[in-house]
């Protein structure tokens, strides 16, 4: 299950995963974010701290880099996606999914492993790994 906050005065958006969650309800949480104006919300930060993601696979990470390719027009250049990682899993998985990713800028996408460490930098305009 995801929850999606939108946070207008930050141009950012959080989005909490929680419980059980499959390759299909990730996807899902990527359209709903793509569907409400990206261009306002440039930055995006993916809360994996309650989730289990036991049951993704490699295949799984892979089609969700593609399917966040496929809206990549969408999205401004400059916006950053954190993923808020607090278990190896979720970590490993993360980087997966950095490495895979074509967005070209790969300091746009950072995992950490807490909120705050996303929310920081965010909102530092550091670009730099």
């Amino acid at each position: 299950m995801f929850r999606i906050v939108r946070e207008p005065d930050l141009a950012q958006v959080l989005i909490i995963v929680t419980g059980e969650t499959s390759r299909s309800e990730i996807a899902d949480g990527i359209a709903d974010f793509f569907s409400d104006q990206p261009d306002r919300f440039p930055d995006v930060i993916w809360d994996f701290a309650d989730a289990d993601l036991s049951r993704l696979t490699t295949d799984d990470v892979m089609d969700l880099v593609s399917i966040s390719e496929s809206y990549r027009d969408r999205r401004p250049l400059q916006g950053k996606t954190a993923i808020v990682a607090p278990t190896d899993l979720v970590y490993g998985l993360g980087r997966m999914y950095k490495t895979l990713s074509n967005r070209g800028d790969s300091g746009r996408i950072r995992v950490v492993r807490c909120r705050e460490d996303a929310l920081s930098w965010i909102g530092s305009g550091d670009k730099a790994l």
